[in-house]
């Protein structure tokens, strides 16, 4: 006999092994209709049996806690009476489970709060839905004659908010944070810097992070966000960029401190000359 033949015993062995597992397993827990995935699960908890009474989500959940909790408890011997499952599946049991009660408790607890974070989720969605695209362009604004793409979003009396995107990138590069900034009251603005987005790319420019695009948030932040000295006092914004944008917000921040209030840097990238 081959030295390989005790390896194939075992692997033919272990192969059939597993197709009785997996058939076993499959026999007991079974997809139901429309996608529910509903839990089939045995009167007798034995593979096959007909009269298996079908379990949701919630009673399926309750059920593997008080088997999870049978095969702890029973080399104790300790029983008690146990609310778990409701009708087929309680009479499956037989009513009764080893101390379960305060783990139906907790799984009762686990899934109200999993229900309510979810209708919480659904709801927050609805308000902070990402902004949707428009070929056409949004907003615009004409800076030294050349046209500036830009989204606004929120109330005009909210704090003024300017996100400015990186190198590559666009005004639209915000669109799942501007809805959810203007819905905490936040007046937001997300700008297209020149060459990028919708705005104008003129080929007669020299392209400078301090010349160009600082200058252009600057003057974006007086002519339409309203921000400087005023009636009141100073109106000044929080700037937010990323990467190239984060060099363009803390350059504006620094050379015009009459503007800006914070600055908020996302993977920035760049260095400041002066």
């Amino acid at each position: 006999m081959s030295a390989t033949a005790p390896l194939g015993c075992l692997l033919i062995t272990a192969y059939l092994m597993g197709v009785a597992c997996f058939s076993q397993i499959a026999d007991l827990v079974r997809p139901g209709l429309h996608g529910a995935h509903q839990l089939q699960l045995c009167s007798t908890w034995q593979p096959g049996a007909a009269d298996a009474p079908v379990l949701n989500r919630r009673e399926w959940r309750r059920c593997s806690l008080s088997l999870l909790a049978a095969d702890r408890n029973t080399q104790t011997g300790q029983t008690a009476d146990l609310p778990v499952a409701d009708g087929a599946a309680r009479e499956s049991m037989g009513g009764r489970m080893p101390h379960l009660a305060d783990m139906a408790q907790v799984a009762e607890r686990e899934l109200a709060e999993a229900e309510s974070l979810s209708q919480a989720q659904s709801t927050q969605q609805a308000i902070i839905d990402e902004v949707p695209w428009k070929p056409e362009g949004y907003s615009f604004w004409q800076w030294d004659g050349r046209r500036v793409g830009y989204i606004e979003a929120g109330e005009a009396s909210g704090q003024p908010v300017l996100l400015v995107h990186g190198f590559g990138g666009s005004a639209y590069h915000w669109r799942r944070n501007i809805n959810a900034l203007a819905s905490r009251g936040l007046h937001v603005f997300a700008i297209d810097l020149l060459g990028f987005g919708q705005s104008d790319k003129p080929a007669d420019i020299v392209y400078d992070a301090e010349d160009v695009w600082v200058a252009q948030c600057a003057r974006f932040m007086v002519e339409v966000m309203g921000c400087g000295e005023r009636e009141g006092g100073a109106r000044r914004a929080m700037v937010a960029g990323n990467s190239l944008g984060g060099f363009v917000s803390l350059a504006a921040a620094a050379t015009h401190k009459d503007l800006v209030s914070g600055c908020v840097l996302l993977n920035s990238a760049g260095r400041l000359r002066r």
